[in-house]
């Protein structure tokens, strides 16, 4: 089993006015995962998988460049499907340095 989670170079850039994640996407649709036991499902560009490893059962949940509230509820609703599983909580970038939140169009350089 393995997943992917898009980064800034997957169209969140502060160079990107209008950051689209449509190559990302074309390279890594869920359909991709879809026949995969292990696959959950996913929403936009977040997704999440299911694996067992030495007798434990696990979650990965996978969120974009700078997750926004709602994919933050996403993330919280798998995370209580499935309240037995060890998860990991996956992403590129979350917050500076500063622990200020970073968002979609944010670049993760230090802020100054």
């Amino acid at each position: 089993p393995y997943s992917v989670l898009p980064g800034n170079h997957d169209g969140f850039s502060s160079r990107n006015p209008t950051p689209s994640t449509a190559m990302y996407r074309r390279y890594f649709p869920a359909s991709r995962f879809a026949r995969y036991p292990w696959f959950g499902g996913s929403e936009g560009d977040n997704s999440y998988f299911l694996f067992r490893a030495g007798g434990m059962e696990f979650l990965v949940v996978n969120l974009r460049f700078g997750p926004t509230d709602e994919d933050l509820r996403w993330a919280d609703g798998v995370l209580k499907r499935y309240p037995k599983r060890k998860a990991i909580v996956a992403t590129h970038a979350y917050l500076y340095h500063d622990n200020t939140r970073l968002g979609p169009g944010d670049d993760y350089s230090p802020k100054k």
